[in-house]
């Protein structure tokens, strides 16, 4: 199964970005009056995160579309990419997803899968052996613990407030774009403290601070002028991974975009597939 896929989408939810007092820099759009001109060059990003983050406050659903495109490459010279294309519905209060994804890995057939999760647990479909499972109670048990802004883009804002000094700052007529460029040591570090966060008593058995070396980042988010909600999220990654004594290379680029504010309904799991699914905790 692909299951290592399934939780790309909360992934992107932990680093977003964050605030200072630089001013806008216009880019070319549509066309716009003098005054609409001026007016986005008075407001300061301090101003746009503290409007994103209250604006964040009263999203409590709200609709993801992702492609993700990763090349690893092991250090034997041959290199495999994955291309993957996500639809997701993520509740708050407490987080519930419903996801539909197709992973289409290197030189095979696209795999089509759904997962839902609930406060009934994590069920898959595993399209190799075409039949849902339950996944263990233990990762159902992280998922639940992460505090609810982690389905809330918007909401993740306060996390990058350190690197303030590494932000642009560009305007159009209808978004704000926040481009952020980070690498070197204090994010590499930022990124693994956010992971055990994130793992909660899961992470003291993993070797996260050996395991993971962040390269490079780079994300370009867009921010709805009239609402301050999210509408997309641009991240390109490097970084190598230490696991079962390789050291795998990877570049992955993800482009997601954010709708349906406040307009998605409670998700349940069908129970035709609790009963039916195979318990992996057993």
């Amino acid at each position: 199964m692909k299951l290592k896929w399934l939780a790309a989408p909360l992934c992107i939810s932990i680093l977003m970005l964050s605030a200072c007092s630089e001013k806008a820099e216009p880019v070319s759009s549509e066309k716009g009056t003098d005054s609409t001109k001026e007016s986005q060059k008075s407001l300061t990003l301090e101003q746009v995160y503290k409007k994103t983050t209250e604006a964040a406050g009263t999203i409590k659903s709200l609709s993801i579309d992702m492609n993700m495109n990763q090349v690893t490459d092991n250090g034997t010279g041959k290199s495999v990419s994955v291309k993957s294309e996500m639809k997701m519905d993520v509740t708050q209060e407490p987080i519930s997803f419903y996801q539909k994804a197709r992973i289409t890995p290197q030189g095979e057939q696209p795999q089509e899968t759904e997962s839902y999760f609930t406060k009934d647990g994590f069920f898959t479909y595993d399209p190799t052996s075409k039949q849902w499972v339950k996944l263990p109670d233990s990762l159902t048990a992280v998922l639940k613990n992460l505090p609810k802004t982690q389905g809330n883009p918007a909401d993740q804002l306060r996390k990058l407030q350190q690197f303030v000094n590494d932000f642009t700052f560009q305007t159009d007529n209808s978004q704000y774009i926040l481009t952020l460029d980070a690498s070197g040591d204090k994010f590499n570090d930022f990124i693994k403290e956010e992971a055990k966060k994130n793992l909660g008593p899961e992470s003291e058995n993993l070797p996260i601070d050996d395991a993971l070396d962040i390269k490079n980042v780079k994300y370009k988010y867009y921010i709805d002028k009239n609402t301050f909600y999210p509408k997309r999220l641009i991240i390109a990654m490097e970084m190598n991974v230490k696991t079962a004594g390789e050291e795998i290379h990877s570049k992955q680029t993800s482009d997601s975009t954010f709708s349906n504010f406040n307009k998605v309904k409670a998700i349940t799991i069908p129970q035709k597939i609790i009963q039916s699914a195979t318990d992996m905790s057993e």
